[in-house]
């Protein structure tokens, strides 16, 4: 299929989410409407940072990897990543490799880029999930789904960089496993086209690749550390968003209830079996705001407000991107 068609399939599809969650997004509008507007826009507009912030993690570490990214060409991948997770878990992830190659950079490169900044953006946020269950633990009120959904983050985290440590220590341990993946792919192809999909060099060129790109992360530091930092920034403008919603309702909330709402909504937003974590981190952020003494009224309002705010208003927004993403058919 002509990429010049995917944009024709992604706006049936976003009429298909339209409809289908018409009824979800005009409450979420009502309730936007029902706060004070000036801490509404700084809210949404500090999203906005948020999500640029988060396109500033993968400029970095592509950098650190050796492949040339711009800003420019980021963000709107960052936003077309919102709609691409609502019908795919992982084709967020997919749509930076896909774009960084459609533009001839290395793919094993911009994979290798990609572990990275999902490394940083998890690291970091790890660190605000370990203090918020401890805190939650000192209040009596952590459950075992959150050790749980906890557990997975992190486990998710340390595999990933295990991966880079394998393309950096154990070379041919890699092209071992890439042999074995395209072993596989190839015989697939063979069964459904009678010819296989990857080149006989496939697995040897993306592990030498892979392997140079994990190297750089020992011999360019500086702009690893960069994806660390814009990760941190990126989790703390995501929770001052958050408090001006609490602001934008005249509801009064402490440092440490603001953490754990936003903690938990990320989290299960993060991890979760629905697409965008959808009913779980509503679900999430309603009971750990109601736990710690937020009246159900305001916490509800509250989470719906975010939860417009943070995705459903620049998903809709990303849709103007579509046309500057690559992978959609774009230039």
């Amino acid at each position: 299929m002509k990429r010049s068609w995917i944009l024709w399939i992604l706006f049936l599809a976003l009429i298909y989410v339209v409809i289908t969650r018409f009824v979800e997004i005009r409450q979420f509008v009502r309730v936007l409407l029902q706060g004070q507007w000036q801490w509404v826009l700084a809210a949404a507009l500090l999203q906005g940072l948020h999500y640029i912030l988060y396109a500033a993690i993968y400029d970095a570490s592509f950098e650190t990897v050796g492949v040339e990214s711009h800003m420019r060409e980021l963000v709107p991948v960052v936003f077309a990543s919102l709609f691409v997770n609502f019908f795919a878990i992982t084709g967020g992830v997919a749509i930076f490799i896909d774009d960084m190659a459609t533009r001839g950079r290395s793919a094993a490169r911009a994979t290798a880029g990609t572990i990275l900044g999902l490394i940083a953006d998890y690291g970091t946020f790890v660190i605000l999930v370990i203090v918020t269950i401890a805190y939650l633990a000192t209040q009596h009120l952590f459950t075992t789904l959150e050790i749980i959904t906890a557990s997975i983050l992190v486990s998710t985290t340390v595999g990933l960089a295990l991966v880079l440590l394998l393309a950096l220590w154990r070379p041919l341990w890699l092209r071992g496993l890439l042999n074995w993946v395209q072993r596989a792919i190839n015989q697939l192809g063979r069964w459904i086209r009678h010819k296989p999909w990857l080149p006989e060099d496939w697995a040897r060129r993306n592990a030498s690749e892979f392997a140079q790109a994990a190297f750089a992360l020992v011999t360019r530091p500086r702009p690893a550390s960069y994806a660390f930092l814009y990760a941190l920034i990126h989790h703390l403008v995501g929770v001052i968003s958050l408090y001006t919603l609490f602001l934008a309702f005249h509801q009064p909330v402490t440092a440490w209830v603001l953490l754990a709402a936003y903690t938990m909504g990320i989290l299960f937003w993060t991890v979760s079996p629905t697409p965008q974590g959808i009913g779980f981190v509503e679900g999430a952020m309603v009971l750990t705001m109601t736990s710690l003494g937020i009246p159900a009224a305001s916490a509800t309002v509250i989470t719906l407000a975010f939860r417009g705010v943070s995705f459903w208003l620049p998903l809709l927004v990303g849709v103007l991107f579509w046309p500057r993403v690559r992978s959609f058919g774009g230039k």
